[in-house]
């Protein structure tokens, strides 16, 4: 409920969200706090009301990826995925 769906056309309407697409991070943060709000046809923006933050760039560091590390699953994996896959096993080492 952080931004309103109201006029989006979803291919799965408790998955989809709106959003930018942006070059950088920044980029994202200004734009959210454009976007971001209360929109009396998006019931579900209710609940961000009060817990918008003055502004998302705020919370944007320079360290704050230091240490960090991206996984990338080789495989697809869904509810039929053979939990004996490499992938499979290498993501409950990691959840486990």
């Amino acid at each position: 409920g952080l931004v309103s769906v109201h006029g989006m056309m979803p291919a799965n309407p408790t998955q989809d969200t709106m959003g930018p697409i942006t070059r950088t991070v920044l980029d994202a943060a200004v734009l959210l706090d454009a976007i971001a709000g209360y929109d009396p046809q998006d019931p579900k923006t209710a609940w961000s009301v009060g817990m918008i933050p003055e502004s998302y760039t705020h919370a944007l560091t320079e360290d704050a990826l230091v240490g960090a590390r991206i996984g990338v699953i080789r495989e697809p994996m869904s509810w039929g995925t053979d939990p004996d896959s490499e992938d499979y096993r290498k993501v409950r080492t990691v959840i486990d």
